[in-house]
């Protein structure tokens, strides 16, 4: 059980207490991967959302989003973050708890640059998903130059192309790449797949027991990457983020299978799931545990 991980809130509790959190997301065909991040950072809990977007999308994202804030930054109408939007953003972001940074936000090569800058300039703490660990490929060094610290959530695909591994290489023994990748560079990593593991920066690996194929659809990712992030805005370390929004993330997909069926959840069906699967595991009654692997 995860009942230990849980914080229950003092009754003085207000917004700031819990993160300010900026999404960094989006591409022109790829908004719903903002906003699912976006909601799902502040479902579980973060004082504050903000998703950074390019301005000639922010209208479709603003429609989708009701608590969260959004920043438009020009984009000069491409649909995608350019070369001349890092100053912007970066100042933007200076001041946020956590940055969440990669669903939807395509593969430019102005955006993957950007991506990389903020990585090693800014001193905050990363979410990284998606085209976020994308923009590393050919630009593995970097990862090993972080101003603050992160946490990337690859996929074995993903992860193959950090490492120049194959996705069949990197599944025949994740615990050891997983763990090999992390000492090697110093960050910590979600490794998601059957099962899903967590690494710490120490190399530390949690295996997680939750999941089924229900969750093998687009955006799922995008859910537990806002899931990871705002819980650290809420001042969870990254391990204990990355631990606690993988056992959620994939205990309300069990939960959805029990009732319904693994083939028809969709990824923004996980956001609602939040509350229901916090309950029982602050009451103790979720029944599952996490294997910590030495």
């Amino acid at each position: 059980m995860l009942r230990g991980f849980y914080r229950k809130r003092q009754p003085d509790s207000h917004k700031g207490m819990f993160g300010n959190c900026a999404v960094i997301a989006g591409s022109a065909g790829k908004v719903g991967a903002a906003v699912m991040a976006t909601l799902a950072a502040l479902k579980i809990g973060a004082g504050l959302v903000t998703l950074v977007i390019p301005a000639s999308l922010a209208k479709i994202a603003g429609a989708k989003l009701t608590e969260a804030m959004t920043y438009p930054v020009d984009d000069q109408g491409k649909g995608f973050f350019t070369a001349s939007a890092y100053d912007e953003v970066r100042a933007f972001a200076a001041d946020k708890d956590v940055i969440i940074m990669g669903p939807g936000l395509g593969r430019a090569e102005e955006t993957m640059a950007m991506v990389r800058r903020l990585y090693t300039e800014l001193d905050r703490t990363f979410v990284i998903d998606a085209d976020g660990i994308n923009a590393f490929d050919g630009h593995g060094r970097l990862l090993k130059e972080p101003k603050g610290k992160a946490v990337f959530t690859p996929h074995p695909g993903e992860f193959g192309r950090l490492t120049g591994m194959g996705p069949k290489e990197v599944n025949a023994d994740r615990l050891c790449a997983g763990r090999g990748f992390v000492l090697d560079h110093g960050i910590n990593l979600v490794l998601k797949g059957a099962p899903t593991i967590t690494f710490s920066s120490e190399g530390e690996a949690f295996v997680n027991p939750t999941g089924n194929p229900a969750l093998s659809k687009g955006g799922a990712g995008d859910v537990l990457t806002g899931f990871i992030g705002g819980l650290a805005g809420q001042g969870y370390s990254l391990t204990e983020a990355a631990v606690l929004a993988v056992y959620v993330h994939g205990y309300i997909a069990d939960t959805w299978a029990e009732k319904y069926t693994d083939m028809d959840l969709l990824a923004g069906d996980l956001i609602p799931g939040v509350g229901a699967a916090l309950h029982d595991i602050r009451d103790g009654t979720d029944r599952i545990y996490v294997e910590q692997s030495l």
